[in-house]
């Protein structure tokens, strides 16, 4: 009777290993850093107004998301450059469709802060991009969903 348990118990743990593995590598296949670039980059220009280049990107189900050589240029310059990004989130929330960001690291930054004869500084057009695009409290926006192909 034990024996039978611990064989079924057994082929529990090596099908979760599997479907775990199987769902891994569906992940890392489906999300290219090629697909992932073409999804994030022309947002991230038109938001920041600034040129934005990145190297790689690389997705684990359980490490998280890696960018690596992530480069914002302005007029010529370097604005924003760094060797590695990392965030790494918490994996039952993603299961409901929550994401819960346990880490956030920047590896080797870089930012090039300028302020201008009028006081105003080089990021100042950033900045107030991000509060007209914030809506006001009374209106009722419905969400738009323009994440990731999943």
């Amino acid at each position: 009777m034990v024996r039978k348990l611990l064989i079924a118990l057994a082929v529990l743990v090596v099908l979760f290993g599997v479907a775990v593995a199987g769902l891994s590598i569906f992940v890392k296949s489906y999300l290219k850093s090629d697909k992932l670039k073409a999804l994030i980059i022309p947002r991230a220009e038109e938001f920041m107004h600034r040129d934005v280049d990145i190297g790689r990107i690389d997705v684990s189900l359980f490490k998280g998301i890696v960018v690596k050589d992530l480069l914002v240029k302005e007029e010529g310059r370097d604005f924003v450059r760094v060797g590695e990004f990392v965030l790494a989130y918490d994996l039952l929330p993603l299961l409901s469709k929550k994401l819960v960001i346990k880490r956030v690291e920047l590896h080797s930054p870089f930012i090039s802060i300028i302020r201008f004869p009028d006081g105003s500084f080089n990021f100042s057009d950033i900045m107030q991009g991000m509060a007209a695009a914030e809506p006001a409290e009374t209106e009722a926006e419905e969400p738009t969903t323009t994440g990731l192909p999943v």
